[in-house]
């Protein structure tokens, strides 16, 4: 990636330093994931779930976690000019940069509570009483019902370019092949990747998680995992075509966004793609329970085509 050789001496407030950073990252055209990897493989600690706060924030970053953001959007030449910059800000009078403001909520949905970023796995527990504190402070949409259960307060959508009525909610997700089966939590049969990914199982053991499916901007769809213990978990593109549930859903569209596109095998019946020539498919086209669903190019073929109706 060939860096911006701009100067930033022009940077004298926080906001536009995570402008800037926002630029640059853009420009990387890396994934918080890979980000995450290649700063590991630089040596640095980079959490993806760090970025995405770093990006979001009007805060200052620590230097080391400016550091390892440069160095893994290979802007290294540049590394000296970062540090002077947020030196400069620390340095600055305490009125110099505005105040940290809310991030408006995207096209009108609540913020979420951010889970802590613990395991690969979307993450721990969060206590009810956070949970019941964050609703009442407009912090999220999600509330605990009876047993634990959550359950998010929403009327259904419908997805205006297609024919077929998506539900902007509840759902099930199931193979056309075999509509006993439901997408939901499962492992990576190689034994590679040992965190939950997206499976297909018998419909009657796919609960929890339940399935929300939810537009966002652009005509895309997120696919969100609800466990009553768990928290909340977005559909995410990882390694080997993997999909695995991430507690932070404000990531790119481009490894968590899906559009759903009428097959015209059923009514119900829709491929979901992902940024580019990518759907979702049955790995290996199986059609027994504990086949994993990943993400694959784009072809004929049953085996990307899925059901997605209200449970």
């Amino acid at each position: 990636m060939n860096a911006d050789a701009s100067s930033l001496d022009d940077v004298n407030d926080t906001e536009t330093l995570i402008a800037r950073l926002q630029d640059l990252r853009a420009r990387s055209g890396l994934s918080y994931r890979q980000m995450e990897q290649r700063a590991a493989a630089r040596g640095d600690v980079l959490p993806r779930s760090t970025v995405a706060d770093l990006l979001r924030r009007q805060t200052l970053p620590r230097p080391d976690m400016l550091r390892a953001f440069v160095r893994a959007c290979d802007d290294d030449h540049r590394l000296d000019q970062w540090l002077a910059a947020r030196d400069r800000l620390v340095a600055a009078p305490a009125d110099a940069s505005p105040p940290a403001v809310p991030e408006p909520a995207v096209a009108g949905r609540a913020h979420r509570l951010r889970l802590p970023h613990v395991r690969p796995e979307y993450r721990a527990a969060i206590a009810l009483a956070l949970v019941a504190a964050a609703v009442f402070a407009g912090a999220g949409k999600y509330l605990a019902g009876p047993a634990g259960e959550v359950v998010r307060p929403t009327g259904p959508g419908v997805l205006a370019e297609s024919p077929a009525p998506v539900p902007d909610g509840w759902t099930r997700i199931r193979p056309l092949r075999n509509p006993d089966l439901c997408l939901t939590e499962g492992r990576d049969r190689s034994g590679r990747y040992a965190g939950a990914v997206a499976a297909q199982r018998p419909c009657d053991e796919a609960l929890p998680p339940r399935t929300y499916v939810r537009a966002v901007a652009g005509g895309m769809h997120q696919v969100e995992w609800h466990h009553p213990s768990k928290g909340v978990g977005c559909l995410t593109l990882i390694q080997d075509g993997l999909m695995e549930p991430w507690d932070d859903c404000h990531v790119d569209t481009a490894v968590q966004g899906f559009r759903l596109e009428p097959s015209g095998a059923a009514a119900s019946a829709f491929r979901l793609r992902l940024t580019g020539d990518r759907c979702l498919g049955i790995r290996g086209e199986e059609t027994a329970g504990g086949a994993e669903v990943v993400a694959q190019a784009c072809a004929p073929g049953a085996h990307q085509i899925f059901l997605i109706g209200a449970e």
